[in-house]
């Protein structure tokens, strides 16, 4: 078997018992996670500069509370993925502690009170795949595409999907 295959199965078991609000809101689904996990879950934007190839995201786990922090200087479209991406951390129980950003990202926070702080720093680690996996799944259920209509088929499709972007009239023949 596959890595990847082991890896979108543990997603799908993950999000099968996650509640997608309609239309999507990250803060109402932040709400839905705490609630699930029965923890305070806290999206905090990310302070500036933590390293000189700072992550755009982190997730801090305490005692008591879950932390996110997400980058506040790009799309709001951007800042929605990132925070999906630090959610799965939580919802997939990844554990890690970088104690170099640690003092950046909380500075008043006593260390030892810490269970774990992730931060993306690659992709090749399988927390990483893991969770950049569970947050597209969550953004294809919170942004589903709409259903396309029956493509023609031929040389000519490319015209009618252009045409179709654009509204144009169907002047297919059939």
């Amino acid at each position: 078997m596959r890595h990847d295959n082991r890896i979108r199965r543990r997603c799908a078991r993950v999000l099968a018992d996650l509640d997608i609000p309609q239309p999507f809101d990250f803060d109402v689904f932040c709400a839905h996670v705490a609630h699930t996990r029965d923890r305070p879950l806290y999206v905090h934007p990310l302070p500036k500069p933590l390293t000189p190839a700072h992550p755009y995201g982190a997730t801090l786990r305490t005692r008591t509370a879950d932390h996110i922090f997400v980058e506040q200087a790009t799309s709001a479209w951007h800042r929605t993925v990132i925070g999906c991406h630090e959610v799965s951390h939580l919802l997939l129980g990844h554990h890690g502690v970088l104690t170099d950003l640690v003092s950046a990202l909380a500075p008043s926070l006593d260390p030892t009170t810490i269970d774990a702080l992730l931060a993306r720093q690659s992709y090749d680690t399988v927390h990483e795949q893991e969770a950049e996996t569970l947050a597209g799944m969550i953004l294809n259920l919170a942004y589903p595409l709409p259903v396309q209509p029956r493509q023609p088929v031929g040389e000519h499709v490319l015209t009618h999907r252009l045409a179709d972007t654009l509204g144009l009239p169907d002047e297919r023949v059939t």
